[in-house]
């Protein structure tokens, strides 16, 4: 359940939702897109760019990644839980979130505001 601040953040809001960014979650599919083609081309070309470049290149490609998951398990940029899985199942990062996660994270959102 939405919470607004007044009945025209109401209304900016419900007019967001009908924008094209908000119906086809464009952002978040060029971003798992993004990392996906970064962490495969970093893989790819280690061998040119040596250990240590390519160490730091991967660094912000997991933070990413990470980010990528967390929308994932929050239905973006689908609805649908299992397809939302299998985007975000690569082992990219040693963390891998569950729904028990998504729910602690959702229970600290809703408690603390």
């Amino acid at each position: 359940m939405a919470n607004y601040l007044d009945p025209t953040h109401r209304r900016e809001i419900e007019a967001l939702a009908m924008t094209f960014v908000a119906r086809t979650e464009w952002p978040t599919w060029l971003l798992l897109i993004g990392v996906y083609a970064g962490w495969f081309a970093v893989i790819l070309g280690s061998w040119w760019l040596g250990l240590w470049l390519s160490m730091l290149l991967l660094i912000p490609l997991v933070t990413l990644w990470l980010s990528v998951q967390h929308e994932l398990l929050h239905g973006h940029p689908t609805r649908s839980l299992w397809l939302n899985k299998l985007l975000g199942y690569a082992p990219f990062a040693v963390w891998y979130p569950t729904r028990c996660t998504a729910t602690a994270t959702c229970c600290t959102i809703t408690t603390t505001t």
